[in-house]
């Protein structure tokens, strides 16, 4: 083997070597997140939502453009890292994280969460916990009316997948959901 054929060995290898331990770093990250970490940062991603996602859903809305695919990719943008894929297909059907982005949209607001309190669930187990969740949401509409503050709960379950914690499932209370509080306030 000649000389220059060593150096292109050690090169390739220690490019190897380099791609294997930022991968195994990268990996030790994600599984640094704890499931109440996974958990908050669901919920706060969940019961955000903004100005301009309001406006251009109720533009998607009015038009009549709003297709199944155009309703699932910014959704999948959103979550995807959050849940596990099965979680986020359920929750997409059953429009557990698409009803406040519409919400907001038909009433012309934004929402932001202002605390977030979870609590272990008596469905928790070792390897699948589940949290009880209460979060302090303030909704406020876009035509600078007064802001209302509401405490929509239920329970999130997670597990433990290779790239980290993701939500395995979502059970909203929907006696305390924004979407009826909203409707009641009509």
């Amino acid at each position: 083997m000649t000389a220059r054929h060593k150096r292109v060995v050690i090169i390739v290898s220690i490019s190897i070597l380099l791609f294997i331990l930022t991968t195994a770093v990268y990996l030790m990250q994600l599984n640094a997140v704890t499931d109440t970490e996974r958990a908050e940062a669901f919920l706060q991603t969940m019961y955000t939502v903004t100005a301009e996602e309001s406006t251009e859903i109720m533009a998607r809305i009015t038009s009549g453009s709003l297709t199944a695919e155009m309703t699932e990719q910014p959704l999948r943008k959103k979550y995807e890292r959050l849940m596990t894929p099965a979680s986020f297909q359920e929750a997409v059907e059953s429009r557990a994280i698409w009803s406040n982005e519409t919400v907001m949209a038909m009433n012309q607001c934004e929402m932001t969460p202002e605390s977030i309190q979870l609590n272990p669930s008596p469905f928790s187990m070792p390897d699948k916990p589940a949290f009880d969740y209460e979060v302090t949401v303030k909704v406020q509409p876009l035509t600078n009316q007064e802001a209302y503050t509401y405490q929509p709960q239920g329970t999130l379950y997670l597990e433990k997948t290779i790239s980290g914690w993701k939500i395995s499932r979502i059970l909203i209370d929907e006696t305390s959901s924004v979407a009826l509080a909203l409707q009641a306030r009509r």
